[in-house]
Formats: C-alpha cells, sequence, structure tokens
C-alpha cells in the first residue's frame, strides 16, 4: 500500500463549560489553537487541497483537520476558531441525527459528564449494573478477548484499560440492544431526560448547510453510526452509506466524495460498498497501517488530537 503524505487530525468533541460540558477526550477552544499553531497554519490544508495533495502524490507532508458525527459543540465552538485562521474542515456526519430516531451516543456521553463527577465513576456504576448476575460470564468473555484489547491498545493508546474494557462489553458482550437497555435504566435511576438532550445535541440540516456555504466539506459517516458495521453484509453495508448518502444530498449543493468510518472499523466490504456509492477516499481513525492493501485513498491515516497535545506538552 503506498503511503499518504496526507494525515488527518482527528477532532470530536469540545466543551466551553456552559452550553458544552467538559468530558473526557473533549478539548477546548484554546486547545485547539494550540494545536493548529504546532502543525503551522501553513501545513494546513484546506479539503479540496488536501484531496489533490493525495491525487498528485506529492511528498511533503500535509495535514487537514476532520470533525466526526456532526456533534453541535463542533458548529458552537470549533467554527469560530476555523473561521479565526481562515481555515476549512472535513466534517464526517451520520445522517440518523437528521431523523426522528438518532443514535444515542452522545447522549450517553452527555449522560456520563452531567450526571458523574467524572467517566470513572461512570464505569464503577456500569461495571456495577452489567455485572449483577453475569460476573462468570463476563470474566470469560473478556479472558476470551485478550487478544483483542492488546489490538485495541495499540490502535487507540490514548485508552485506559476501563475504556477499553467497556467499550468491548459494549459492544461484543452486550450488543446494541443490551447496552441501550442498560443506559435506559441508567437513566432512570438518575432522572435523566434522554429525549430532551437527544434533539440538541447534533447540528441540524441548517447548520449543515451553513457548513457548506463557508467552504467546509461535508463527508458520509453511515446512517445509524454502528460500533458494529463489520458484522453486516456487503450489501447492507451498501444500503448503510447510500442511506447516509441519500440523506446528506439533500442538504447540500456539492457532490459528496468523502467519508470516515464509524468508530474507524472497516473491512474489504466496507470499502467496496463507499465505492458503490461513488466515494472517492476515505479517512481511518488512527496511524496503524492495516492488512489490507492496494486501497490507500480509502484508508488515509488520522491523528488523534489527545496525541498531537501530548506531543506540545512534551516539546
Amino acid at each position: 500500500m503506498k503511503k499518504n503524505n496526507l494525515t488527518g487530525i482527528m477532532f470530536h468533541h469540545f466543551h466551553d463549560n456552559l452550553k458544552h460540558p467538559n468530558g473526557q477526550g473533549s478539548i477546548n477552544v484554546k486547545q485547539l489553537t494550540k494545536i493548529i499553531n504546532f502543525l503551522g497554519k501553513k501545513n494546513i490544508l484546506d479539503p479540496e487541497d488536501a484531496l489533490e495533495h493525495i491525487r498528485s502524490k506529492k511528498q511533503n507532508q500535509k495535514f487537514c483537520l476532520t470533525f466526526d458525527d456532526g456533534l453541535k459543540c463542533q458548529f458552537d465552538l470549533a467554527l469560530k476558531v476555523l473561521k479565526k485562521f481562515n481555515l476549512k474542515g472535513i466534517f464526517f456526519i451520520f445522517s440518523s441525527i437528521l431523523t426522528s430516531s438518532p443514535d444515542l451516543l452522545e447522549v450517553y456521553r452527555h449522560f456520563r459528564n452531567t450526571k458523574y463527577k467524572n467517566v470513572s465513576e461512570f464505569y464503577l456504576h456500569f461495571f456495577k449494573v452489567i455485572y449483577k448476575n453475569n460476573q462468570n460470564k463476563i470474566d470469560l468473555f473478556l479472558n476470551k478477548n485478550k487478544k483483542l484489547i492488546r489490538k485495541i491498545k495499540k490502535e487507540s493508546p490514548y485508552y485506559s484499560l476501563n475504556d477499553i474494557k467497556f467499550r468491548i462489553l459494549r459492544d461484543k458482550f452486550l450488543g446494541k440492544f443490551g447496552y441501550e437497555n442498560v443506559m435506559l435504566k441508567l437513566f432512570k435511576l438518575k432522572n435523566y431526560n434522554f429525549k430532551k438532550y437527544s434533539k440538541i445535541l447534533y447540528m441540524n440540516k441548517k447548520d449543515i448547510k451553513k457548513l457548506e456555504r463557508e467552504g467546509h466539506m461535508i463527508g458520509l459517516h453511515s446512517h445509524n453510526h454502528s460500533s458494529n458495521i463489520l458484522s453486516l453484509n456487503l450489501k447492507n453495508q451498501i444500503l448503510e452509506f447510500k442511506k447516509n448518502k441519500k440523506l446528506l444530498s439533500k442538504c447540500l449543493k456539492k457532490k459528496i466524495k468523502v467519508a470516515s468510518y464509524p468508530f474507524g472499523n472497516f473491512n474489504k466490504n466496507t470499502i467496496k460498498a463507499l465505492k458503490q456509492n461513488n466515494i472517492e477516499f476515505a479517512f481511518k481513525k488512527n496511524l496503524v497501517l492495516s492488512k489490507i492493501r492496494n486501497y490507500s485513498n480509502f484508508q488515509i491515516p488520522r491523528e488523534n488530537h489527545i496525541t498531537v497535545l501530548k506531543k506540545i506538552k512534551v516539546k
């Protein structure tokens, strides 16, 4: 696989301790400014220039700024910093946020950030609930998945052991419906109105239109934002991105030609599904080389903003 000399910097959450609460992995506008200054504005390409950099196989290392999930905090906070530097980003948006039944991942995060002192306290409560009557099964399950734990740690070194344990139990042990049932139980225990927040934590159609109008690029990120997209066959992966493209395209004037993988998960079928939807480029979630060969334009590496901040502190 040929090396791409473009690296995306991956952002998710931003906080101001007012409308948008602080939480695990979240940064503020000052930290975003530090990252841009550290990389150097001249080294950060606008979306179209970034894609041309790949097409023309230029050798000099450049960066682009990418934002996943269509979060309102990105629109409210990060956009101001980009405007200040006259920079444009790529926003990867999953389209269920434009329907009456959005993925609740961001709602779960907001719940953790507002109803617990920190993520460790949430994990303690979460593990207590699921371990009840399931301890032996869970211990056996985690023991069988030691190899997966090591793999995730290598790909996402910024995750703690509890971060990894939580994600494996959520995605592999509980599954979508099992996890939802546990979270609904916690909502009730903490008196949390999840229906209220599911409507205000994500961008809306008006926001997405404004992003495009101001020169930012919109990309696919699947429709349902499933952490288990690899369990889908080729046909269903094609449909997942087809629906994503159809709903987003209703907000846009330009053709969609980029994507990022939900939770960073992809296989050959995912790449084929994107090609079937006329996508030209796709971004990964890390810098780790994949075993999938000959698809370099569909494996553009990204570095997490947390890793970049650590480099700044070391320097």
